[in-house]
């Protein structure tokens, strides 16, 4: 095999610090152990439910860790910016494990859904701070790979999350709930280690108010943007939930779901790493503007397809996508992001992604009245939009 091909097969782990290895191995850890959200909806909509909820009582709670990540993606930012990335990456995994730990005791809908509603706002705490310091500790030219090494990993983890939960289920609520809040724990641990002497401990923070540092990134118009492509991107893979279950179950493939879509954390496994390190010679707006017409053109396909085979190929199209965004869209917010506000411009993408949680509901009301077909166009639509935006975006010279 040619030299070339073979270090394209390889990941490239060269020039990325210990301490970025250090963040990576606590995403590792605490996805691996992020089975409670998955074991939650099984729970809920299972025979062991408690006396009293339904099906319905699920989506409440899916909703409540949603609309926490509205408050919490933001918030976390600006903390992290205004008093450093361990306190509030510690923080929210702290408190995402003694939620846990509550939401475990709770039998009523109110105390499920405020409960869940804490460990979504724990998590999106925690996220932008988390790429706020891998930005911090690896260098401008390796970014790509890191988020993209950071990216796999969290898919890795929720794979082996998602499996291990329906196993886990007989034990009940409180020892599985326990058991993720372990995790996080643990996890912690490790960023105490892993920030111990980073600069991303003590270095990135700022004497900037929280208030503007919410404010601010919301005034720069080409992080807007990015933001708006985020937020149609994010509204396109929610409809892999239920509106794909549905289309599926049309097609006759009822029992076929989980598996079918289980190649889509199969596809990240084994091509992350590979067409990051191929995707970095390329200038980031194009790499987008490929991701957007990939993820729009994939689930547009779901329309055609009819069987196992189609499915698969539709997966695998937007699949390739949210590889190439995955790895590229962080780096491009670190890029225009003023380095006391590298959280905050974080937080405010990730909060795009959680007000598009409504998307799963229109896209289901929409099918349900038969038009499935229109949901898999306005994907195109919406992804043929990213790439038109993301030409403004490579205009800019802050892009170059």
């Amino acid at each position: 095999m040619d030299a070339a091909v073979t270090r394209l097969l390889i990941p490239d782990v060269s020039g990325l610090p210990r301490a970025f290895w250090l963040l990576f191995a606590s995403a590792l850890v605490d996805r691996l152990g992020g089975f409670g959200i998955v074991y939650l909806a099984i729970w809920l909509a299972g025979p062991d439910a408690p006396v009293g909820l339904t099906v319905a009582s699920a989506g409440v709670a899916m909703s409540a860790f949603s609309v926490a990540g509205i408050v919490g993606g933001p918030l976390g930012g600006a903390l992290a910016d205004r008093y450093g990335r361990k306190p509030v990456l510690v923080g929210g995994l702290l408190i995402t494990a003694a939620s846990y730990l509550v939401l475990g005791q709770m039998s009523t809908l109110a105390g499920i859904a405020g409960a869940t509603a804490l460990v979504g706002l724990g998590v999106n705490l925690a996220r932008p701070a988390m790429t706020a310091a891998i930005a911090d500790v690896v260098p401008e030219e390796h970014r790509r790979r890191a988020f993209g090494l950071h990216y796999w990993a969290i898919n890795l983890g929720f794979a082996f999350a998602a499996a291990v939960a329906g196993v886990l289920a007989p034990l009940g609520p409180a020892l599985v709930f326990g058991l993720d809040a372990t995790t996080s724990v643990l996890s912690a641990a490790l960023l105490l280690i892993a920030m111990r002497d980073a600069p991303a401990s003590g270095a990135a923070r700022t004497r900037t108010r929280v208030a503007d540092l919410l404010t601010g990134p919301a005034q720069d118009g080409l992080m807007l943007l990015v933001v708006l492509v985020g937020f149609m991107n994010s509204a396109m893979f929610h409809q892999a939930g239920v509106v794909l279950a549905a289309e599926m179950r049309a097609d006759g493939l009822d029992t076929a779901y989980g598996p079918i879509l289980a190649l889509n954390g199969v596809l990240i496994v084994l091509l992350q790493p590979t067409l990051t390190q191929v995707t970095t010679r390329l200038r980031a707006h194009r790499v987008m503007a490929l991701g957007c017409a990939l993820v729009g053109g994939g689930f547009f396909a779901t329309a055609f397809a009819d069987g196992a085979v189609g499915h698969c190929g539709a997966i695998a199209v937007w699949t390739l996508g949210e590889i190439l965004l995955a790895a590229t869209v962080p780096s491009v917010i670190t890029r225009l992001a003023p380095e006391a506000m590298r959280a905050s411009y974080q937080g405010l993408y990730g909060m795009a992604w959680s007000v598009s949680a409504f998307a799963p509901a229109l896209g289901a009301w929409v099918t349900a009245r038969g038009h499935a077909d229109l949901v898999w166009t306005v994907c195109l639509g919406l992804g043929l939009v990213g790439v038109v935006v993301q030409r403004f975006i490579g205009r800019s010279p802050r892009m170059a």
